[in-house]
């Protein structure tokens, strides 16, 4: 088991990114806590705090489960791309 002092944590950018402001959207609009988050994506809670906090996701596989569980689209929650959006179902 590596070292704990050797891991380095994701930086977390200055400016929120497109994901960061999107995934909080979708946790905020869905009622979902970071912990619900946490156990949707089977990561732990730390890294979905870091991802609000500003850090970019490295297990894209897990953002992938993410986006088919809630019906999301992943290339607008990655990158906001412009024409896609989130469709909350119970709207």
């Amino acid at each position: 088991m590596p070292d704990k002092s050797s891991v380095k944590k994701p930086k977390r950018q200055k400016t929120p990114s497109a994901f960061t402001e999107n995934f909080k959207k979708v946790l905020r609009d869905r009622g979902l806590t970071i912990q619900v988050a946490a156990n949707l994506l089977e990561l732990p809670h730390s890294t979905v705090s870091d991802w609000c906090a500003g850090a970019n996701p490295s297990n894209i596989e897990a953002i992938g489960r993410f986006c088919k569980k809630l019906g999301i689209q992943f290339d607008w929650l990655m990158l906001g791309e412009a024409g896609l959006s989130f469709t909350n179902p119970g709207e």
